[in-house]
């Protein structure tokens, strides 16, 4: 079963991955800040989005934990010692991404918007 888990920041991100036993397997989705009308700033995570979801739900059967995780506003984003391009378990250069934590693993920018991309992400979980 997909345990799917939404945090704010990278300060929640950390005390999130603290918590969590080891052994789990992680996938974290970073992507840019929803505003109060359920947009998002970033129109690249805008339209990733409903794709990730679409495979996420095909995978439901399977057993790890998929977090949201919001980068803050476009300020925040785009400020060169943002935490999330700082940590080398991170190393983001864009928004949306999605990594298969603890692996080399990963897709960038509009690679999230393509849905057998995002199949062989989850493919071995």
């Amino acid at each position: 079963m997909v345990t799917e888990v939404h945090v704010d920041g990278y300060d929640a991100l950390n005390e999130l991955l603290h918590s969590l036993n080891p052994e789990t397997k992680l996938v974290l989705y970073f992507a840019g800040q929803v505003n109060d009308k359920g947009e998002n700033w970033c129109p690249d995570c805008q339209a990733a989005e409903p794709i990730v979801k679409e495979v996420l739900e095909e995978c439901s059967k399977k057993n790890f934990t998929f977090i949201h995780v919001s980068v803050g506003s476009r300020e925040e984003w785009k400020d060169p010692n943002c935490k999330f391009r700082t940590d080398e378990r991170f190393k983001l250069t864009s928004v949306p991404t999605l990594i298969k934590f603890h692996s080399v693993e990963r897709l960038n920018d509009i690679e999230c918007q393509d849905k057998e991309n995002i199949r062989m992400l989850f493919e071995d979980l």
